[in-house]
């Protein structure tokens, strides 16, 4: 987890999860392009619906692997589904981030 909070949601083909910080913002974290197809094949729950996370909490196992030879790419998009409620946002890094890097602030 990018942040203390809790799971909002958890996707049933487990590509994406979505995040609500103690302060209100709201994420959904989709991993790779198109791996809705995957059905779930190559991901794990870590966690589940309504679960309070802290900051460097697992989500999910993922098979990078599984997903390349899917034929799909890994990028991950990172979305703040509330921003026009959250103020000016910042961008603190972008494109290939190390675990545990800052993205952004309000």
């Amino acid at each position: 987890a990018p942040f203390d909070g809790k799971v909002a949601s958890i996707v049933s083909t487990l590509h994406a999860v979505g995040l609500e910080s103690t302060e209100g913002i709201e994420l959904l974290i989709h991993i790779g392009m198109d791996t809705i197809a995957l059905r779930g094949n190559g991901f794990t729950p870590l966690v589940r619906e309504g679960q309070a996370v802290k900051a460097g909490t697992p989500l999910l196992n993922v098979d990078l692997d599984a997903i390349r030879a899917a034929g799909h790419p890994t990028a991950t998009a990172i979305i703040v589904t509330n921003g026009d409620d959250m103020g000016e946002l910042k961008m603190l890094a972008e494109g290939d981030v190390l675990a545990g890097t800052p993205l952004f602030k309000f």
